[in-house]
């Protein structure tokens, strides 16, 4: 999964990437989604059991588990068949147990999809055992970066059309730099571009450091360039994680308060309200002792 993220990173495509030991919870926000790879629930759940959550047309999604495409008739169980009714275009799993070092590789499955393969391609030399427990479901033809070979990477994007652009095209041509040049011209080009992805980025950079402190004032500005709603709560979540984590409960609270006040309809509400009543619990009362 790490290295999924650093293909990702290398190819301007924006991530989150989580790696605390829970899923995405039920109410993340997780609008404009092209890509999903997951584990390791047994059934559907967070953002993508929600019957109204959608995938991007193209999507390509996964969720590694021993038995995520037992069916694939039940839009609601496992995964396979929730992640396609949700609106995805190609996924794999296991019919049944596969045992983990017999599972589809997705780092090598999400690298070959990079490099123009076919979905077919990619999964096959991804995955170390046919015949066995893995299935994959799609147009064995598609190749969603496809159009991606043909762009040239040393073009002048000054005039980057959109945010997005504007990550894509810095992430692409700073791949090679040293992370503390790519931060340090990073912040500069998000500062010119007024660019909440390359904030957001930053970020998740400095938290995953260590560096909390440093990371809540990026997603502080991220946070203010943004203008959709569910980019602007994601980065609250973020920022509020990264605060508890750096022992500031209180300014975590105070944020998810402000947030609640402004945005006490959102589908992610009940999430924020979830967050703040841990953050505020008072802790458990010491075992008596003998």
């Amino acid at each position: 999964m790490h290295e999924i993220e650093e293909q990702l990173g290398k190819t301007g495509i924006p991530v989150v990437y989580d790696n605390s030991p829970g899923v995405f919870p039920a109410g993340y926000p997780a609008s404009d989604c092209a890509l999903y790879y997951g584990w390791y629930a047994g059934g559907v759940t967070g953002p993508f059991a929600d019957p109204s959550f959608r995938f991007v047309p193209g999507a390509v999604a996964v969720h590694i588990h021993s038995f995520s495409a037992a069916t694939l008739r039940d839009p609601n169980a496992n995964w396979v068949a929730p992640l396609l009714a949700r609106g995805a275009a190609a996924t794999i799993g296991n019919v049944y147990e596969p045992y983990l070092q017999l599972t589809t590789h997705l780092n090598a499955f999400n690298d070959r999809l990079l490099h123009g393969f076919t979905f077919a391609e990619s999964a096959y030399m991804a995955t170390p055992s046919l015949s066995w427990m893995s299935v994959m479901v799609g147009d064995p033809l598609y190749r969603p970066y496809a159009s991606w070979l043909q762009l040239d990477a040393s073009r002048d994007y000054v005039r980057a059309t959109n945010e997005w652009r504007t990550y894509h095209d810095f992430a692409v041509r700073s791949a090679s730099r040293t992370a503390p040049d790519y931060r340090t011209r990073a912040r500069l080009i998000a500062s010119r571009a007024r660019s909440g992805a390359i904030l957001e980025d930053l970020a998740g950079m400095e938290a995953r450091d260590g560096n909390l402190s440093t990371a809540t004032s990026l997603f502080q500005q991220a946070r203010a360039t943004y203008t959709k709603r569910d980019d602007i709560l994601r980065v609250v979540i973020e920022e509020v994680d990264a605060l508890a984590k750096d022992n500031k409960k209180k300014r975590a609270v105070d944020l998810l308060r402000s947030v609640l006040r402004v945005v006490s309809d959102a589908p992610s509400t009940p999430l924020l309200r979830q967050m703040e009543q841990s953050l505020t619990a008072p802790p458990p009362a010491p075992s008596a002792s003998p």
